[in-house]
């Protein structure tokens, strides 16, 4: 030690040196005093950005070298050479777990974890040597953060396939998991960050989360990565999964010795002898943060959106498979691939629900194929009936379908859906369609234009799809001096000169 400090060495390497040196003659105390000298205990504990010190690790390692004994055949010569006789008996240590913890090596690895190392570093050892039980509950006693509980435990664990056997401790060390709250919590922001959806639905499921376990079936692996309603038929399997964990949750029977997050603290006898949590939905205990929480009438409605999806699925299926006609080459590639966009659900928001009725109203072999479905929908979820059908009579008329507009606005007016703007706006959109095109659906618009409402718009129809003397007639026999001014001005721009005179002599006589 004086040669190092006079040549300006550091005698932190001279202290190390002289420490392991102590540990390969067995002195285990004399390797303590040393390794005092250039070993510092942590800040803070709790730490996770620093990892654990590279000498501290090379004893660690030493350590784990000698046998249990605490005592190498080396030293034993050294120490008695006649027990040369006896070393086959070394050659035979006990192996045990009870006896590696009770072992001098072991206590050596934890007076230095403890005095020099982290909770990370401490974890870490106890899982590297197997001791899953004492890992958790030396996280459990020495309240160690969540991110040495993630960092530490879990994410090891899920690499090596042991979660299973992480929770299973976890699970025995206290069965409500009031204790884990906040790892479990933490596990599972670290999951979905990480998009380890799978796991993340095992510790959900673990922790009685059914709920968010529900919201990670249907986003997860029912939609996630879906390009067609052929993709989610092979996936129904999840939605009924999910309808299962929501049923779970209303039901008190299978949450076990996990506190329902709004049962009350003190749970209800049963007349067998056994507690049941019976739910003040009014009240939210302290778990709720860590589970998601719903009204039993929120929860029923979930799942039956759940089997209302279930049916639009299997339709939307059939209607795929079949080759149902009435779709356009554009809509058939919407319904079978849907590279831009996710494929529209009723989990979705309003804008995807209001596509998803388009489809199912033009995907079958006519319209009333899925009338009655997407009237659920709009009924369910009180979505815009006129926009729905607006879009939908608008497809109908690019497909030359006059004939379903008509069986489409009869069917809405004997049901209500819509009043009479409804129907005006509903009808003027495929009449807007009619009036571009060159086909025969020009010759059908009559029976469209009568299906309107106010005089105004179906005068404005007849304009607009060139019937300038249905127009006048009616305008005349309304006398609407203004529509018969438009009528008049609309036949000179298209030079019909007859409608263009009667529109002038009824204007002169009127006017006089």
């Amino acid at each position: 030690m004086e040669v190092s400090t006079k040549c300006g060495i550091d005698p932190a390497g001279v202290w190390s040196a002289m420490g392991f040196a102590c540990l390969q003659l067995g002195d285990f105390v004399g390797a303590r005093d040393k390794f005092s000298h250039c070993l510092k205990a942590p800040k803070d504990k709790n730490q996770t950005s620093a990892g654990q010190s590279r000498l501290l690790r090379e004893i660690l390692d030493y350590l784990d070298t000698i046998p249990n004994s605490g005592t190498t055949e080396i030293q034993r010569l050294l120490r008695d050479p006649a027990s040369i006789c006896n070393i086959k008996t070394l050659l035979v240590p006990s192996v045990g777990e009870e006896n590696r913890v009770e072992s001098v090596p072991h206590k050596e690895s934890m007076f230095y974890l403890r005095t020099y190392g982290t909770y990370m570093d401490h974890i870490v050892f106890l899982r590297q040597h197997n001791y899953w039980m004492k890992a958790v509950q030396f996280a459990i006693d020495h309240h160690c953060s969540s991110d040495v509980f993630v960092t530490g435990l879990m994410v090891p664990a899920m690499h090596s396939g042991e979660m299973g056997r992480l929770l299973e401790q976890m699970l025995m060390l206290d069965p409500t998991l009031e204790k884990w709250t906040p790892y479990l919590s933490a596990t599972c922001k670290h999951l979905l960050k990480n998009k380890y959806f799978y796991t993340l639905y095992q510790v959900q499921i673990f922790m009685k989360d059914y709920i968010r376990a529900a919201m990670t079936c249907i986003s997860h692996f029912y939609q996630r990565g879906a390009t067609s309603y052929l993709d989610l038929s092979g996936r129904l399997q999840y939605l009924l999964t999910a309808q299962q964990h929501l049923q779970s949750y209303l039901d008190p029977g299978q949450w076990g010795s996990v506190r329902h997050p709004m049962a009350p603290a003190t749970p209800t006898p049963l007349p067998t002898g056994r507690m049941m949590q019976a739910p003040s939905w009014d009240r939210p205990s302290a778990e709720a943060a860590a589970r998601m929480v719903l009204t039993p009438e929120q929860v029923k409605k979930h799942i039956g959106t759940i089997a209302l999806q279930v049916e639009v699925t299997k339709f939307m299926e059939l209607c795929i498979t079949q080759a149902l006609g009435g779709v356009t080459p554009d809509s058939r590639t919407s319904l079978t691939s849907s590279s831009k966009s996710r494929v529209p659900t009723l989990f979705g928001q309003g804008s995807d629900r209001t596509q998803l009725v388009g489809l199912i109203l033009l995907s079958g072999s006519d319209f009333s194929a899925g009338y009655d479905l997407t009237v659920r929908i709009i009924k369910e979820f009180r979505l815009n009936p006129v926009l729905i059908f607006t879009h939908c009579s608008r497809e109908l008329a690019k497909l030359g379908r006059i004939s379903e507009i008509n069986t489409l606005i009869q069917r809405l007016v004997q049901e209500s859906l819509v009043d009479d703007d409804g129907v005006d706006e509903i009808v003027g959109a495929s009449l807007l369609v009619i009036a571009d095109s060159q086909n025969q659906a020009r010759d059908e618009s009559d029976a469209l234009i009568q299906l309107l409402r106010k005089d105004g718009n179906k005068i404005n129809a007849f304009i607009l799809v060139g019937k300038l003397r249905s127009a006048y007639l009616l305008a005349v026999k309304r006398e609407r001096v203004e529509d018969v001014q438009r009528i008049a001005g609309a036949a000179q721009r298209l030079k019909q000169s007859a409608v263009t005179n009667i529109c002038k002599k009824w204007l002169e006589q009127h006017q006089k």
